[in-house]
Order: C-alpha cells, then structure tokens, then sequence
C-alpha cells in the first residue's frame, strides 16, 4: 500500500486509535503486535478489535493498525471464535 493512500483513507488515523487503546488498558503494543497466541494476548488483542469496531473502524483498519490480515480481525471478534468445549468428545 502506498503511503498516500494509507494517509487518505485513516489507517494511519487508525494505528494512532489502536495506540490509544493499549495506552488506556495498560497494554504493551509488542504483545499485542507479537506473533504469540497464548490466551491472555489473544482476549486483549479481541478487547482492543472490538473498542475500534463500535468506534466504526473497518477490519482492514483494523487488521493495518494491529499488524494482522482483516480476516484474522474478523474472525478474532466473530461470536464463533470462542471455542466451546464438549465434553462428550
């Protein structure tokens, strides 16, 4: 993506938004931004994708301004995402 473009459509709008966010929730950016997937990072990266989706932000500036593909964003905030555990398996 070109810089131009990036500025003109709010990804850049959108990294300061997710910023603030961790800022605000005590969050270290490098966690979050971190390739890990133990629980604790994936509900604060799901806390931080849902704060900018009822702020109207879409996924794929979502996904830019947290270093992730917007269906990664999309699936991360789904209500199908959180697996449920039978226990008759």
């Amino acid at each position: 993506m070109d810089n131009n473009r990036i500025e003109r459509g709010g990804f850049m709008h959108a990294k300061q938004e997710f910023e603030s966010i961790c800022k605000e929730n005590d969050f270290e950016i490098s966690d979050i931004l971190s390739p890990r997937r133990d629980a604790l990072v994936v509900e604060k990266r799901r806390i931080i994708a849902k704060i900018m989706r009822e702020k109207k932000y879409s996924y794929p500036k979502i996904g830019y301004a947290m270093d992730r593909d917007h269906a990664s964003i999309m699936n991360l905030i789904s209500p199908k995402s959180k697996k449920v555990k039978n226990d008759n398996a």
